[in-house]
Parts: structure tokens; sequence; C-alpha cells
């Protein structure tokens, strides 16, 4: 496009001088021939193509504006037009939600935000009151994830999960506490529970991921150590939270037993009495 607008630019300063030079000299005027390429028959643009290169044009302009206004801080507007982007029409729900298929041309921190839109969304029905569009939401969420954080993986995602090409983030633990929220199972497993009760070798990845990224605490805890030598046997001391302790999220009190059940039914028990020990020392009343 910016070649074609720079020869045009030519032709018609070349076609102004040549006219002005002709007058001048008081020459008679001779029709002046420009030949250009059959932009069709050289297959040099299609129509397809400029359709394509329009619309693409129009998507990185929606999302210069919206980036605009993600940095000016003015969130709600940021929301307001994401918003019509995430649901289909009532005419049509089982259309593809809008947005995934621009998906390779939003930057991470813009797919950040669709994640919070659509978790705001979920969360506001309740088990009396479904989302219309739960499934059409759900296909959308996990399509986020898979293009931020590649979970689940290459070989077990769901057909309906596309490959795009978009930037990955590294994972921090506001958006580890939804991800751990939306893909735990709705019951924890039993020790005794069949295999099939336990988490995916994919979930197991993403806790794994998760625990690394737990924060820290100042405060008083129960060491691996102390617990490590009750079950030795050179300490009577039965395990227990310090006095001052800080109450474990809700996340941590299940991660490290979810990691130690996957293990110990994979029949891997020194990663599961690994993953035990940890959880005894958030939890050690289990």
């Amino acid at each position: 496009m910016e070649q074609a607008l720079e020869n045009y630019d030519i032709c018609t300063e070349m076609l102004q001088s040549s006219t002005a030079i002709q007058a001048e000299a008081g020459a008679e005027q001779r029709d002046i021939v420009i030949r250009l390429p059959n932009l069709h028959n050289d297959s040099v643009v299609s129509l397809e193509e400029i359709d394509k290169n329009l619309k693409s044009l129009e998507r990185c302009q929606s999302l210069e504006e919206i980036q605009r206004l993600y940095e000016a801080g003015e969130y709600e507007s940021v929301v307001h037009l994401l918003r019509p982007t995430l649901c289909t029409s009532g005419f049509d729900q089982a259309k593809h939600l809008e947005f995934m298929t621009s998906i390779p041309e939003r930057p991470a921190q813009l797919l950040l935000l669709q994640v919070r839109v659509l978790q705001k969304e979920l969360a506001a029905s309740t088990s009396e009151d479904t989302h219309p569009y739960k499934e059409e939401l759900e296909t959308a969420l996990e399509q986020c994830f898979y293009c931020l954080y590649s979970f689940p993986s290459k070989k077990s995602k769901a057909r309906y999960l596309e490959e795009h090409s978009a930037q990955q983030v590294d994972l921090i633990w506001e958006d580890a506490l939804f991800m751990f929220e939306y893909f735990k199972p709705k019951t924890l497993p039993e020790f005794d529970s069949y295999k099939t009760s336990t988490v995916s070798a994919d979930l197991a990845n993403l806790l794994k991921r998760i625990a690394t990224i737990v924060p820290r605490t100042e405060k008083p805890a129960l060491s691996l150590d102390k617990v490590s030598a009750y079950i030795e046997g050179t300490s009577a001391e039965v395990p227990c939270l310090p006095e001052g302790a800080d109450p474990s999220p809700p996340v941590v009190n299940e991660l490290y037993y979810l990691l130690a059940d996957y293990h110990f039914k994979n029949k891997e028990q020194s990663k599961a009495i690994k993953f035990y020990m940890h959880d005894i020392c958030i939890c050690p009343d289990r």
C-alpha cells in the first residue's frame, strides 16, 4: 500500500511537471501514457488480501485505542469496548465468541484484561441462575489461558482451543488463584479413591508452577524438619502450627495435598511423601 501511494505521487508529479514544461515551451501538448501492471493478472494484489489487510488494520486501530485507555487508567472505558466482543448474539448462541478470531493481534495485557472481564461475568451467575452463555464464556476463558500460559499442553488440549502466536506471560499469584479455583477438582480426592479422581498430569504441572510462586511470609511456620523428626521418631513433639502463624490461603491448603495425591496414585512414592509433608506443614490437623 505504501509503495502504491508513493508511485501515485511520482506519477502525479511527472504529469504536472511535463504539462508545465510543454506550456512554457509553447509545444503542442501530447498525450502522456503511464503503464501500470495489471494487479489482477499479475497476482500482485487480490481483493481477498485487501479485505484481510483492511480488517487487520481496523483491529489494530481498535487495539491501539484500548491500549491507550488502559495505560491512562480508564478501565471502565476499556471494559465498555471489550464487553461487546465477549458475548454472542441472542440469534446465534452457537457462534464462537467474536474476539477469539483476533487473539493473535491482541497484546498479552489485553488478554489478561479479558480474563478479568470473563471472571466477573462468570462470578455474577449463581448455581440457581446459570449464565445464559456459560459454555461460550468458559471456552473463551480457556482459550485465553492457553494463549497466555500454554495450559493445557498441546498434547492434551481440547479440540476447541486454537494455536495462536500470542505472547505468553509469567504466571503471577493473583491469576494463579483464579486458575486454581477454576480447574481444581470439585471435591478433594481421598487417599483410597480411584485413580480417576486425582488431578491430570497437565493440572499437576500447573499446580507445581503455582507452588513456586506461593507468597512467602515472615510469620512463624511449621518447618519440614519438625515434621520429619516426628515421622522418623527422633522427636516426640506432635507437629502443630506455631503461635502467631498466618492462616494459609485456601489455595495452599489444597495445593500440596492434590500434588501428593497425584504422585501417590501414579506410584511415585518419594514425590508423594515430599508433598504430603509439605501439606502437613500447612494443615497438620488434616
